[in-house]
C-alpha cells in the first residue's frame, strides 16, 4: 500500500480531561488526571473523499490503517461513511482512483 498522509488534531483541554476521567472509571489503574491534561496528545486523522457524494470524511488514523493492514491494495477503498454507495479513498489519490475508475469503465463499455 502506498504512504497515506495523517493529519493531527490537538486535543483540547477538556477532551483531555474527559478521556482521563473515562479512563479512571473503567480501568483498573488510574491516571493522574492533571497530569495527562498536562501533556501535548493528538489524534491523528486519514481523509478520505467519494467518488459517488464527493463528501470528505475524516477517519481515525488507527482505525484505517488497522482495516487494511493485511490488504495488499495500491490504493486502499472504503465504503463512503456518507452514502454508503460509493468508494471512500485518501483523499491524496482521490483524482487518480477517479480517473483510473473510469478508463476502466470505458474499457469495458467499448
Amino acid at each position: 500500500m502506498r504512504p497515506i498522509k495523517t493529519k493531527k488534531v490537538r486535543l483540547s483541554l477538556e477532551e483531555k480531561r474527559r478521556r482521563a476521567e473515562e479512563w479512571n472509571e473503567f480501568e483498573s489503574e488510574e491516571v493522574d488526571v492533571a497530569a495527562f491534561c498536562h501533556r501535548d496528545i493528538y489524534d491523528e486523522y486519514v481523509t478520505v473523499k467519494c467518488d459517488r457524494c464527493g463528501k470528505e470524511h475524516d477517519v481515525e488514523a488507527d482505525i484505517f490503517f488497522e482495516i487494511f493492514e493485511c490488504e495488499d491494495c495500491d490504493i486502499p477503498v472504503m465504503e463512503c461513511p456518507e452514502c454508503c454507495r460509493g468508494d471512500a479513498v485518501p483523499i491524496q489519490y482521490y483524482e487518480e482512483y477517479v480517473s483510473s475508475k473510469a478508463k476502466k469503465a470505458k474499457k469495458k463499455a467499448k
